[in-house]
């Protein structure tokens, strides 16, 4: 029942921030990083997966 509430605050941010007509970019960083928060995600976690994520080819071929 908690995860569904974390959840749905995250949501209910993402709303909020496009109502105000915030970048999208921008929007999907600030929910990433609540959900980082209220699920108590380490730091080391956080920093493999944002490197593993810059660093994948995928990543790369978008830019």
């Amino acid at each position: 029942m908690l995860d569904i509430l974390k959840i749905a605050l995250v949501f209910t941010a993402i709303l909020v921030l496009l109502r105000l007509k915030w970048n999208i970019g921008y929007v999907l960083l600030v929910a990433s990083g609540l959900l980082a928060a209220l699920y108590l995600m380490p730091f080391p976690a956080i920093a493999s997966t944002l490197r593993s994520t810059v660093t994948d080819i995928v990543t790369i071929k978008l830019f």
